[in-house]
């Protein structure tokens, strides 16, 4: 995204599985697991395995690159549970990198720059006592919905839905940084679909 305030923005997102049979943490794209089993006496109890399988677009560096004003990017996933217990699904924004590739003119003016529309690469463009400020998190608006899917039911139509985000909440991205986002709980053999959408 390239604003007044400047730069790019590179995101990474990453999924924390709350396992439901203990307080274990694991990483989805490392296709986290847990299982164990105790026997007391005569009786046998197993707590059986959590196992999410994550599509790839999770796994990928997300970069917002020169969005203009009221411009929208999306990016959606699905998530599987293909193990044998329930699992809490948490999400993380996480590792904001700025960077300023290119200035536009009004960028250069609005932070205090000198522009020269006559300089040769790779003499800059916007020099003087330019001050760049690198804050775009507190620019972006975000939006997240998810929805849940039982197989056996139907893969077109939700057994269950929610809208964490909407666009008039002006949810911005530097308020979420490192938080943990509960999404829902999956059952075995269901699985949800996580919609998000970033707003300049």
């Amino acid at each position: 995204m390239k604003s007044a305030s400047g730069g790019t923005k590179i995101l990474k997102s990453l999924l924390v599985l709350a396992l439901v049979a203990g307080s274990v943490y694991g990483i989805a794209q490392s296709g986290a697991w847990f299982t164990d089993t105790e026997i007391l006496g005569d009786n046998s109890i197993s707590t059986g395995t959590i196992d999410i399988k994550v599509d790839e677009t999770s796994n990928t560096q997300f970069n917002l690159v020169d969005m203009k004003p009221s411009q929208v990017d999306y990016l959606d996933y699905i998530i599987n549970n293909v193990g044998s217990n329930p699992a809490n699904i948490f999400k993380v924004l996480y590792n904001p990198v700025n960077s300023d590739p290119e200035v536009s003119e009004p960028e250069c003016v609005a932070e205090n720059g000198t522009w020269d529309k006559n300089a040769v690469s790779p003499t800059p463009k916007c020099g003087g006592n330019r001050n760049a400020t690198a804050n775009l998190g507190s620019q972006i608006r975000y939006d997240m919905r998810v929805e849940l899917y039982d197989p056996d039911i139907s893969n077109e139509n939700p057994v269950w839905w929610e809208t964490i985000y909407m666009d008039e909440d002006d949810v911005r991205l530097s308020a979420l940084w490192n938080d943990r986002m509960y999404l829902g709980m999956i059952p075995v053999g269901w699985h949800m679909k996580v919609m998000q959408s970033y707003h300049t």
